[in-house]
């Protein structure tokens, strides 16, 4: 009796650790950092009748406009497109904050806000009613373009949730579609690549057709049209980022959040960034969207990618900057040094000498200054105490955690402006806490590699590799700035955890933010952020939700932190065996 017993007690450890798995995989992701949205006012939905005297081919869907109030359709028109299951009212957190950010800015057009019924129809289970969705839009879109009497849009944007930005796609596959009345799509958590569950082959003829189609005309005859996913990370359990991949955008800045399935489409940090762009894309001059296709991806990539932390897009910088005398021109001699006031009375540039001999050859720059120009390079030529102008480097700066806090931090290889002779960082008035740091180090010495284990080392290391760590780095006082380069991270099947951990501090200042890790994932622009303030201890969670590519197998996953240079830290990177185990559920 011995063998069935042990064989009933091994199946049951089995079956343990595999529901153990599938339990981690389904909760253990960060909570949920997204704001709610909010009506101002009660939304209402105006069922708009999409043929007019004719015989409904589509009884069961449904055209409505949203609105708080009165409708006005006098805006650039907006079609929100639900995916598998959804309601139209999915629409109302996009419409609201428009509706509000139109009446705050006093901007001269408005967006009208129009979502589509589709009856809840379990869309992605069932690829049966793919087509007629597909063809009932676009029917919508000409509708909607008949409401507007005095002013004539010509194109309507649509943002697609789930299978609706699949949706939004198709619509370009119809024989008699006019490409010219869509430019703009947006999608939210939507798996372009294949469905996430392929149960009948309508399904998957609908994904083939859509996606041969755009490879062949994506450079043709659809090059007018801007096309931008976004993906939910690790919450996410439905969709996984890479499904989402259009080389689109999965991290974005000023949310800094991971959602669902469905809290993409009321997120409060994602709405937000949704309809600032959509406000940025619009052609002052004609008060309709701009047909400058570039443009148009600039703007989404300043919103959706890399945010140069301005208030507003800039879309041309100026290239030299004209310093004005009234500053007090102030030398930062240090290796690493802080500048933290309440407030600022006197303007200031702290300014960075770069000596070409020295075999510091790296420095990297944070700031929370809010003006758009708060860098800058120069040469100062002989004889002169001061520069008259420099180049202007605020361009390439990125905005970083923590919301709301004005950070922004920019990088400078010195080997790339060997023509000059001073970092200028600009610090003007302010009424506001002002912080601005600055570490001019040897890349050699903050740039480190560390190979991750196998899953040989793992057992061989193990419980140490888990309760002390396969690695613990000391990062030392009196440096502002870390990246590690880590090697060996190309499967789904492992996860590792770090932890940032405080050890002594010399001074503490209460203007300083905190402590920041990030993890960049080039292959999917897949970005995770971690912020503590000041003597917490910071995690970070290492996994993939996608493996390396063929394509990208020369990449490498980054890990940059940000510390307060006043304070000594460990760096601990532990195996993580249950997240492994939930990562292979």
């Amino acid at each position: 009796m011995a063998f069935p017993v042990g064989r009933t007690l091994f199946s049951a450890v089995c079956v343990g650790i595999v529901v153990y798995g599938v339990l981690d995989f389904m909760t253990n992701y960060e909570q949920n950092k997204c704001y709610m949205t909010y009506m101002f006012e009660m939304p209402e939905y105006l069922r708009i009748p999409v043929f007019q005297g004719k015989k409904n081919p589509y009884p069961k869907y449904g055209l409505y406009a949203y609105g708080e109030g009165k409708g006005n359709y006098q805006g650039i028109p907006v079609l929100f497109i639900p995916g598998n299951s959804g309601s139209h009212k999915q629409a109302r957190s996009l419409g609201s904050v428009a509706m509000r950010r139109q009446m705050d800015k006093r901007t001269p057009f408005l967006f009208n806000y129009f979502t589509v019924d589709f009856h809840e129809e379990l869309s992605g289970l069932y690829g049966g009613v793919l087509k007629q969705q597909t063809e009932f839009v676009h029917f919508c879109i000409k509708r909607i373009l008949k409401l507007y009497t005095d002013f004539k849009p010509t194109s309507v944007i649509l943002v697609g949730h789930s299978m609706g930005g699949m949706i939004a796609r198709a619509l370009f596959t119809l024989p008699n579609f006019d490409h010219s009345l869509v430019n703009t799509i947006i999608t939210q958590a939507t798996s372009h690549q294949e469905p996430v569950l392929a149960l009948d082959h309508y399904l998957m003829e609908f994904y083939n057709d859509v996606n041969q189609y755009w490879r062949k005309y994506g450079s043709t005859k659809l090059s007018h049209v801007t096309v931008v996913s976004t993906g939910g990370g690790l919450r996410d359990l439905l969709i996984r980022n890479g499904l989402t991949s259009l080389r689109g955008t999965t991290a974005m800045p000023h949310a800094w959040v991971s959602t669902d399935h469905l809290c993409a489409v009321w997120c409060k940090q994602v709405v937000l960034a949704t309809v600032r762009a959509m406000f940025d894309i619009v052609d002052r001059k004609t008060n309709q969207l701009s047909l400058d296709v570039n443009y148009r991806m600039s703007v989404f990539r300043h919103h959706f990618l890399s945010h140069t932390g301005t208030r507003k897009f800039v879309h041309k910088w100026q290239r030299k900057l004209t310093l004005d005398d009234s500053y007090h021109w102030v030398e930062q001699v240090d290796g690493v040094w802080e500048f933290a006031e309440a407030r600022v009375m006197e303007p200031r540039y702290l300014v960075v000498p770069i000596n070409e001999n020295s075999v510091k050859d790296s420095f990297v720059a944070i700031s929370n200054v809010m003006s758009d120009d708060w860098i800058c390079v120069c040469k100062l030529n002989s004889g002169e105490k001061r520069c008259k102008t420099c180049e202007n480097l605020s361009s390439k700066g990125n905005v970083i955690p923590p919301l709301d806090s004005g950070r922004k931090v920019l990088h400078i290889r010195l080997s790339d402006y060997k023509a000059m002779t001073h970092i200028v960082l600009i610090v003007p008035k302010s009424h506001d806490k002002v912080e601005v740091m600055g570490d001019l180090y040897t890349r050699s010495e903050r740039h480190l590699s560390y190979r991750l284990p196998t899953f040989s080392d793992m057992l061989l290391t193990y419980p140490e590799s888990v309760t002390k760590g396969t690695s613990v780095l000391t990062l030392y006082n009196d440096t502002l700035y870390y990246n590690l380069t880590l090697l060996g991270m190309d499967t789904v099947l492992k996860a590792f955890h770090i932890q940032l951990q405080p050890q002594k501090c010399s001074s503490k200042t209460d203007l300083h933010d905190g402590n920041m890790m990030s993890l960049h994932i080039p292959w999917s622009n897949e970005d995770v952020y971690s912020f503590n303030k000041l003597g917490e201890v910071g995690n970070l969670t290492v996994k993939l939700q996608n493996g390396i590519s063929q394509e990208h197998k020369d990449d490498t996953i980054h890990m940059r932190v940000y510390i307060d240079p006043a304070c000594t830290y460990l760096l601990r990177i532990m195996v993580s065996p249950l997240q492994i185990l939930g990562q292979v559920s």
